[in-house]
């Protein structure tokens, strides 16, 4: 007879700030709240009342798994415990340990491949004794999944996309009036995601657009939208040059991210490490062509190569002068519905099994 497990409980991010992986926690919440059985432990730099909802830091952890962890089922897509260890993930093993709890590990990091060649002997050691202890293994990316074996074959790992389907299709931007203005003062819009560090693209970003408006003789305006999970200062200030046909949003909403892809010509994806990349599909979503680099998901999109600004430049350029590109980006955007509502369903099974 199978033991009855008390409760199950999902942790990770929650917005803000607005990255990947707290716009899946968030919309999984959404899908999720209504079920008696769940619990939800989040994390957020700006937390606010949610129903059923525990929010904290990771020293609080320890404590809210004595309080509620025995034998539970614990849905885990934080960063601090696996992909970074530290002392916090060698309490957390033995409370799993002594609490007799499941680990269910969603992986959604595609820069630990690179992170890990470079991790000490000793934190290594502590990743591999962490792989030993997950019950279940889910990658966002085939691409995880397939490194993960090649340096734990004996893992057993699921992969489903991080894409979940949205639950309302109405939406309020709360973008300023005054940036919206000053929107609407360019004939065109390109917009991107990430953050002002090396490997998110900005600077390149950049450096494609100028010259993008030199060869159209045209006033267009870059949107970059930074997350403010990461910043280096002196890459912003350095990559930015006080050019005035680029405006920077930080740590806006979703909705508002939203507004600006519906508003943009292009949206650019420059991250050098993507696992799957959300914002991708939801710019399609928004009817917006993407060029993206090649990590990742592609389908749909235009790629270039990482850190090649000339040839980022000449993506642009086709996806704002060639009509075609836009029919492309519809087809692509239904069957990403399609595929989100299937990548719910196998999250529901994953947490309902």
């Amino acid at each position: 007879m199978a033991k009855h497990r008390k409760n199950t409980i999902l942790i990770g991010p929650y917005p803000p700030p607005f990255g990947g992986v707290s716009i899946f926690i968030k919309q999984l919440y959404q899908h999720l709240e209504t079920k008696p059985s769940v619990e939800f432990w989040f994390y957020s730099s700006s937390p606010s009342p949610l129903k059923k909802v525990v929010f904290f830091n990771r020293y609080q952890l320890p404590c809210l798994l004595l309080r509620k962890g025995w034998r539970a089922k614990v849905i885990e897509s934080a960063h601090f415990i696996l992909e970074y260890p530290s002392l916090l993930t060698t309490i957390w093993i033995v409370m799993k340990i002594v609490l007799r709890f499941q680990w269910v590990k969603i992986i959604h990091d595609g820069s630990l491949p690179s992170r890990y060649v470079a991790f000490p002997f000793l934190i290594k050691k502590l990743f591999h004794w962490s792989l030993k202890h997950i019950d279940k293994i889910v990658t966002v990316s085939e691409a995880l999944s397939t490194w993960l074996k090649a340096i734990y074959p004996s893992a057993s790992i699921t992969v489903v996309q991080s894409l979940l389907p949205v639950t309302t299709t109405k939406y309020k931007s709360d973008l300023p009036e005054a940036i919206s203005r000053r929107l609407s003062q360019f004939s065109r819009l390109v917009c991107s995601v990430g953050a002002f560090t090396e490997s998110y693209g900005f600077r390149e970003t950049i450096e494609a657009v100028l010259h993008v408006r030199r060869q159209l003789n045209e006033n267009i305006g870059l949107v970059l939208i930074e997350s403010g999970f990461a910043r280096d200062t002196a890459y912003k200030f350095a990559a930015l040059k006080q050019h005035d046909w680029i405006i920077v949003l930080s740590d806006v909403s979703n909705e508002t991210v939203l507004d600006v892809m519906k508003r943009s010509s292009v949206f650019v994806r420059g991250f050098a490490q993507e696992s799957f990349g959300i914002s991708r599909v939801e710019a399609l979503w928004q009817g917006t062509p993407v060029v993206a680099t090649s990590f990742g998901e592609t389908r749909g999109m235009i790629t270039f190569e990482a850190g090649n600004v000339s040839d980022l430049a000449a993506k642009i350029f086709f996806a704002l002068q060639e009509p075609s590109v836009k029919q492309d980006v519809a087809l692509w955007a239904e069957r990403f519905r399609i595929e989100a509502e299937q990548n719910l369903q196998k999250f529901l099974s994953i947490i309902e099994d």
